[in-house]
């Protein structure tokens, strides 16, 4: 009898908390559930944990996460002790929902992914939208979008307010991945259910979230028009970014004094609210506006800050999940430029461009050196061991898809199969990434200070940068002031160049050696004249200075083949020494390693006999002194012997263009892509890939280059030698051929 009272009391204590919080009246909500707690017995542990958990969730509404924090742990304690499973899970799923209010997104996908399929089908729905908003703060839209869309279609635990949520998060997503019509159609259905539902105030969300949706796409009448009604909110939230988007709007129609005053507006809540994706944007507006105002000091001063809290959010993130208006934080980078290049401080410039950069290859670093931790430490809870099973289920499944690939019976049913595998291995890389990133250490990121001091007297360094319009190139040498000069053709115009010249390359390829030189030779040398004139003659007085020229790209002029620009008569490779460097940063490295003269040489492929890389691998190993290991034994596990001064690999290669990290050369143990080389110390002084199209990376947040051939340099190479387009067996033995006996002269 003593016992039921009890369970009344709990009972009570929890529906009369529920009536407040209704109410928002979370003090009263709050004392009745601490009067509950002051009626149950120590030793009832069940209604304790009930208790408890509810506690906490109110404490976490009340913004006092470390009280409510502790409340899920004792609550998650006792129902694991009186083998509660169930209940224990939902205050796990708890607790990843403060994570995920503390704005810790992360942390916050670690706790919900591992929840996945094992809660109550309204938990779990309530777990999926929280998990569709932290892909969306990282920046994985595409991944979010999948997950409403299939939210969208499930009928179990789904209510009205709860699909109109799904409709809401994935015209979001859309608007990033897709586009503004797709993006609208559905916000337009969320605005509908949840008129359906009577919820006003999130008609007025999904109204602030359409508006910049539209200023994305520069619509700025339709995103004044939805951000005037989003004003009527009583969220402050809502209203602060209904005035971001109003600010943004007036920005674009140059009435800067109304975007001041709706940036000041949004300003005040941003920082109340500690929002740092809003106070972020606030920034930016207030950047944007002081520049239009040629008022750079104070446009400095912001995008300054604006910057300062990208660094501070990078140093804790992997590089597949960061918020994602630091995919957009380039904006305080090309701020900061334009401000020092308007003051003509070139070095300024140059420092910010590298600070992205330079931050880029520490997380780079940081994930390699994540990889190669004590697995016991790592990996204490055996995840890691589970998904990374999974991981070699996904490659061995995806290396019979290639083989299969080229067999004429090759269907559309086939590439579905190979995309849908393509993906499930992309989330497992990045959810094993983002667990191995709790043991990261955390690196420091070189200044542009101490990068120039290792650029050696007789090296000049040009590096180019885009603000989407305008390319701009910087030169440095040592003792050397750096200067910017502004070149006559567009970012476009470049990029119209190198589609010339992929155009004519690929064509000639196509023929034999006659027929291409017949039919294209001339049209190959006339784009390459034309980014010869582009990109080397504005700075060819400071060019002309140094026997040896480090080249940093910036965006698509990662794919220029800068060492094939061609004057007229002699192309730059035989004029002057040319290195291209994904950063001044990997310039910066130190270089402890000593070499033995000997090269490692793999030949592989694939059992065709038509191929020949199998002897190219042979002939380099004779010539330089080395051993070459051909067919079956040409495994991964042969890349470890960096005492080795070369590493030559002559296979088959993949460049993936949209999903660069999926990129691979074919061995004969598998496929190897980019994160199995973090896996080793390729410490070696040259690393050549004889193989197609690996040399290619893309670009992407600030400028870091995913793709095969980097993650060599990243790995710890010195140099490397690679393709930027498909390659006929005969000719890359000739060429490697040469390249060896020359470098063997000296």
């Amino acid at each position: 009898m003593r016992h039921q009272q009890f369970e009344f009391l709990v009972r009570l204590s929890i529906n009369l908390s529920a009536f407040h919080n209704a109410r928002f009246e979370f003090a009263e909500s709050r004392k009745a559930l601490e009067l509950g707690l002051t009626l149950v017995a120590d030793d009832d542990k069940a209604n304790r944990a009930k208790l408890l958990h509810n506690l906490g969730t109110v404490y976490q509404v009340e913004g006092d996460f470390s009280t409510a924090q502790a409340h899920f742990e004792e609550a998650e304690g006792l129902f694991t002790q009186i083998d509660a499973p169930g209940d224990a899970l939902s205050v796990r799923s708890a607790k990843g929902q403060l994570l995920y209010h503390q704005g810790n997104y992360r942390k916050a996908l670690l706790v919900l992914e591992t929840l996945d399929g094992k809660l109550s089908a309204h938990l779990q729905v309530t777990n999926l939208l929280t998990l569709i908003v932290c892909y969306q703060l990282l920046g994985a839209h595409a991944k979010a979008a999948v997950i409403a869309s299939q939210l969208i279609e499930r009928q179990a635990g789904v209510d009205l307010l709860n699909r109109a949520m799904a409709y809401m998060y994935w015209g979001e997503s859309l608007a990033e991945i897709d586009g503004l019509a797709a993006a609208v159609e559905a916000f337009d259905c969320a605005e509908s259910l949840f008129r359906e539902a009577d919820a006003l105030s999130n008609v007025h969300e999904v109204c602030v979230r359409r508006a910049h949706a539209r200023l994305k796409f520069g619509d700025l009448q339709g995103a004044t028009t939805d951000a005037q009604r989003a004003l009527e909110s009583q969220d402050v939230y809502v209203i602060a970014r209904a005035n971001l988007a109003l600010g943004e709007a007036a920005l674009g129609e140059r009435r800067l004094a109304d975007a001041k005053a709706r940036a000041a507006k949004a300003f005040t809540v941003a920082r109340r609210n500690v929002n740092e994706s809003a106070h972020f944007d606030v920034l930016m507006l207030l950047g944007k506006v002081r520049e239009a105002q040629h008022d750079y000091g104070k446009a400095s001063q912001h995008y300054q800050r604006a910057n300062r809290l990208v660094l501070h959010l990078q140093r804790d993130l992997t590089i597949d999940f960061r918020p994602g208006f630091l995919e957009g934080a380039q904006g305080a980078m090309h701020g900061l430029i334009r401000v020092a290049l308007h003051q003509d401080d070139a070095p300024q410039a140059l420092k910010t461009l590298e600070q992205m950069k330079s931050l880029v290859v520490a997380q780079y670093l940081g994930e390699k050196q994540a990889l190669r931790l004590d697995p016991e430490i790592a990996d204490a809870d055996g995840e890691i061991s589970k998904l990374t099973a999974a991981y070699q289920k996904a490659r061995d499944h995806y290396w019979r898809l290639v083989n299969e690939e080229t067999q004429p019976s090759a269907s559309d049913t086939h590439h579905q199969e190979k995309h849908e595998v393509e993906q499930r291995l992309s989330d497992l890389v990045a959810k094993i990434r983002l667990l191995n990133s709790e043991h990261r250490p955390e690196l420091d990121i070189p200044e542009l200070d101490s990068i120039d001091l290792n650029v050696p007297l007789a090296t000049g360094v040009v590096e180019y940068y885009s603000d989407g319009e305008a390319v701009y190139a910087f030169t440095l040498a040592s003792q050397r002031a750096i200067t910017v000069k502004r070149l006559d053709a567009t970012y476009r115009d470049v990029a119209n160049s190198m589609k010339s010249l992929r155009r004519s390359i690929e064509r000639a390829l196509a023929l034999d050696a006659n027929g291409a030189a017949e039919y294209y030779l001339d049209k190959t040398q006339a784009a390459l004249r034309a980014l010869n004139d582009t990109l080397f003659m504005p700075i060819q007085d400071f060019l002309s200075n140094y026997p040896l020229i480090n080249i940093v790209p910036f965006g698509a002029l990662h794919s220029v083949p800068f060492h094939l620009l061609y004057d007229g008569s002699h192309y730059a490779i035989e004029k002057q020494q040319i290195v291209i460097q994904p950063a001044l940063a990997i310039m910066g490295r130190p270089r402890t390693q000593s070499y033995t003269r000997s090269a490692v040489a793999l030949g592989y492929s694939g059992g065709a006999d038509v191929y020949r890389m199998e002897h190219e691998a042979q002939a380099i190993a004779a010539l330089m002194g080395g051993t070459a290991h051909i067919d079956d034994e040409a495994t991964s596990q042969r890349l470890a012997n960096a005492r080795a001064q070369i590493l030559h690999i002559a296979a088959h290669g993949h460049h993936h263009f949209d999903q660069p990290r999926l990129a691979h050369l074919h061995l004969a143990d598998g496929l190897m892509y980019v994160d199995d080389l973090w896996r080793f110390n390729l410490n070696y002084e040259l690393v050549t890939l004889s193989a197609c199209s690996v040399g290619l990376g893309n670009p992407s947040g600030g400028d870091e280059l995913i793709g095969l051939g980097h993650a060599f340099l990243y790995a710890g190479a010195d140099a490397l030698v690679s393709s930027l387009w498909e390659v006929d067996d005969e000719t890359a033995e000739k060429f490697n051929g040469d390249f060896y006996s020359r470098l063997k002269q000296g």
